[in-house]
């Protein structure tokens, strides 16, 4: 058959007419689907290897006639068109292009690896045509197959006109080609798609030339360097899918899209992972549905398989969807090592970020785990961190696992992750709070898994526990009731797991400023805990310094004092003197003599705390912070104002970083802070500090808050100082409010805020009312602290002083 004029499709299209055959006769008889047919003709794609053998049987020409032309110049090889729309890696390219300078007195090679559909070809073409007039010839060979790539050496022989003689083997043609690369230097070979890196020894040719591999496969031994791709950013992506989609001709056009369009790119390239890929299909199919960015984003959302699955109908060289392209890959490491998939199922029912090692580990052989992480990798499903030792893989491959699994083998590895997530986590506690930063993420996707599946099982309720634990310490209080309150659910009224959460909650009311609620429940947790643990056991201990807080807190000191001192020595005896939970309860102690206004006393039991705390935990921990913060609550109320506030910036320091500007505990320092600061006079400084503590306690713990009513008198008391008397009688009355249905009557908080309000109606001249306030007050501090308290003291004198001053003007 005469070869018709023309590029490669015109010469397809005229042998099909010649023969009579339409695109779909021609398409069964090649094996491709009747869409490539038309790709091929349009120039749009190039048929693979088989298919141009299969084409010039059926033809009836040689299978040179079937590879495409080559530009003018050294020879060129490379059978796919360059995609116009490339986008990025420039930083990818830039390094390609030092890696595989020509002129060595060696081959170099570089493998380019990732996961499926990272862009390894795409990546892999476009530095083929932007480079091509460095190099003295430029060759691809698809190397998927042994077999594919065998053939294609026959065709790259034609490129290069050797003088193969008739019918020669494939060992003839093979020899010729490497006699080719032999003899000359500086050219360029892309084996594309490489799965199996032993095929490296058999078609890789010896001479002084540079050689691109693209391959999921991480390991590559010794034969040279790794280029990870990794998933397009925020912003290349959505410059790329802008394109793709056709909202913008080109990157020069791309501040002509609408801000809508520009965000939902964004949008749409974080929920596909930045996976190239995926962001092509999305785009291919906005443009030939005309849907737009935002409908497909609708779309998207309700039928995220189906899109996955559609690949499109003018696709190039990569015509697999990207579900279909991460489903075969978790197919053949099925085959590979049956343990590799159970474990990329297990994953995929985690957090995709930062898998600790532990949990996959369990139970199973280490040596087994690394074998199938090494199978993993192989098809770079997922990956492995060995400083963090963690496993990271895509969120679409999350995806295409999870949905390939029927509903009750989808619930059956959900059980599995949450058994697996609760069973490594570490302790709750405030001490570990760096190592659960490191499972947060973990713990929250189980627990989103628990909820969905309506898990019921003792981890379960340890999870749920744990989560909310560690949203207490975070200042997330309405998280943690729920969390809470559900594992209370799950472990039943009166067993000893039980008592763990109680405890929790107990925690969770008193920072809530619940304090009698706190009580009860602690009091519940201390009863279950003596039952089935003795009176002495560390747990134990632990309820009685809770409960001996509780009770300072609500002004009942003696009971307070002797709890906590039966919980330091339970804690001494089990834990050894020199452990963080001692320090926590002689912080707790502490609070009984400061109280009490014996300052001496508590500052004795605060520094050795944070001695402690110092050598067990580091000058930075949270806890530390907190000891600091103690101590400057401590010198500003025995007067050392100066002294306070070299803690209080110590403890902010501290706090700001661990937790945030905003935690409930860095506003604790940030109002002592406004309080020392008005003691040394800086009432202009005090009144913006203790504003915005009382502005965001009021917003984050609520307007009812016993913390909100401490911003609300030292605010007042700044006020009182300049004159502003509306409005510092305005702040007293309602801390007032609160601290009497918090408290009741007979509580200290309660005499200073009648001491506020009795000091600004004496400003006022009105001195009955001032007489009754101070009245009540020192009533107040006489029976709950006694009169030599040295707030109950100053008090007593200013009320001394307003009698006298009356005294003498009757």
């Amino acid at each position: 058959m005469i070869a018709p004029m023309g590029g490669l499709g015109a010469r397809i299209r005229g042998w099909r007419a010649g023969l009579g055959l339409s695109q779909e006769a021609l398409a069964e008889a090649v094996g491709v689907s009747p869409r490539s047919i038309n790709r091929w003709e349009q120039d749009q794609s190039e048929p693979q290897p088989e298919h141009r053998r299969r084409l010039a049987r059926l033809f009836g020409v040689e299978l040179g006639d079937l590879v495409p032309a080559h530009p003018p110049g050294p020879p060129w090889h490379v059978p796919l068109r360059r995609n116009l729309l490339f986008t990025g890696r420039e930083a990818d390219l830039d390094r390609l292009r030092e890696a595989l300078a020509p002129g060595s007195a060696s081959s170099r090679l570089v493998a380019l690896t990732g996961l499926p559909g990272v862009g390894k070809t795409q990546t892999a073409l476009e530095f083929a045509y932007r480079h091509a007039d460095r190099y003295t010839g430029v060759f691809w060979l698809p190397a998927d197959t042994r077999d594919g790539c065998l053939a294609a050496l026959g065709e790259l022989a034609a490129a290069l006109d050797l003088a193969l003689g008739p019918d020669p083997d494939q060992r003839y043609i093979h020899a010729q080609v490497g006699r080719w690369f032999r003899q000359h230097h500086g050219w360029l070979l892309v084996l594309d798609n490489l799965e199996d890196p032993a095929l490296l020894d058999e078609v890789v040719p010896a001479g002084h030339g540079s050689i691109l591999l693209t391959t999921r496969a991480r390991a590559i031994g010794t034969a040279g360097e790794r280029l990870e791709l990794t998933p397009m950013s925020r912003e290349v992506g959505s410059r790329f899918l802008l394109r793709r989609a056709r909202v913008v001709a080109s990157e020069a056009e791309l501040d002509g899209a609408s801000a809508a369009d520009r965000a939902t790119a964004e949008i749409l390239v974080s929920r596909l992972g930045g996976l190239p890929l995926a962001l092509d299909q999305a785009g291919a199919y906005m443009e030939e549905t005309g849907c737009g960015l935002y409908r497909y984003l609708d779309r998207f959302q309700a039928e995220q398989r189906a899109l996955m699955d559609r690949r499109g109908r003018l696709t190039g060289d990569h015509p697999e969807s990207v579900a279909t392209t991460i489903e075969l890959a978790g197919r053949r490491v099925e085959r590979m090592n049956p343990a590799a998939g159970d474990l990329l199922r297990l994953c995929a029912f985690l957090h995709p970020d930062a898998i600790p090692l532990e949990i996959v580990n369990g139970e199973a052989d280490p040596i087994g785990v690394d074998e199938a992480l090494a199978d993993l990798a192989t098809l770079s499903l997922v990956q492995r961190d060995p400083l963090s030792d963690t496993l990271t893989l895509h969120r679409l491959v999350q995806e295409v696992v999870r949905t390939a699994l029927p509903p009750d083998e989808e619930r059956r590895w959900a059980e599995r992750a949450v058994q697996a997530v609760g069973q490594a986590l570490p302790g709750s506690g405030p001490f570990q709070f760096g190592e659960a930063l490191r499972w947060v993420a973990q713990a929250s996707a189980a627990v989103e898994l628990v909820q969905r599946w309506g898990l019921r099982s003792a981890v379960a309720a340890r999870l749920l526990d744990w989560m909310g634990a560690h949203q207490l310490i975070t200042g997330e209080y309405a998280a943690s009731r729920r969390s809470l309150v559900r594992a209370w659910q799950l472990r039943g009224r009166d067993c000893l797991d039980t008592a763990e959460t109680l405890a929790h909650l107990a925690e969770l009311a008193f920072a809530g400023g619940r304090y009698r609620r706190a009580e009860t429940l602690v009091r519940a947790a201390l009863r279950i805990r003596r039952r089935d643990l003795g009176r002495d056991h560390l747990l134990v201990g632990n309820a009685l310094g809770l409960l001996g807080d509780v009770l300072a807190e609500l002004g009942r000191y003696a009971e307070a004092e002797l709890l906590l001192e039966q919980a330091l020595a339970i804690q001494t005896d089990r834990l050894g003197p020199e452990h963080p939970a001692v320090a926590v309860t002689l912080c707790r102690l502490g609070r009984v003599p400061f109280m009490q206004g014996r300052y001496e006393d508590a500052e004795r039991l605060g520094r050795r705390a944070l001695a402690i705390n110092e050598r067990a935990l580091g000058a930075d921990h949270f806890v530390t912070g907190v000891n600091v913060d103690w101590l400057g609550t401590v010198y500003r109320y025995w007067g050392r104002d100066q002294d306070a506030v070299v803690q209080f910036e110590r403890a902010l320091a501290i706090l700001s970083d661990a937790l945030g500007d905003d935690h409930p505990t860095a506003l604790t320092v940030l109002n002592g802070m406004a309080r020392a600061k008005h003691g040394l006079g800086a009432h202009d400084e005090a009144e913006v500090l203790a504003r915005r503590a009382m502005e965001v306690r009021e917003r984050m713990l609520g307007p009812e808050h016993p913390k909100v009513a401490f911003s609300l008198v030292c605010l007042a008391e700044i006020l009182i100082a300049q004159e502003r008397l509306d409005e510092a009688e305005a702040l007293a009355g309602r801390s007032l409010a609160i601290r009497e249905r918090t408290y009741g009557g007979e509580h200290q908080t309660v005499a200073l805020s009648l001491d506020v309000l009795a000091q600004i109606r004496q400003r006022r001249g009105d001195l009955a009312g001032a007489e009754r306030l101070y009245e009540r007050a020192v009533a107040t501090l006489e029976r709950v602290v006694g009169g030599d308290q040295p707030r109950a003291a100053s008090t007593r004198r200013r009320y001394a002083s307003l009698l006298e001053a009356a005294r003498r003007r009757g």
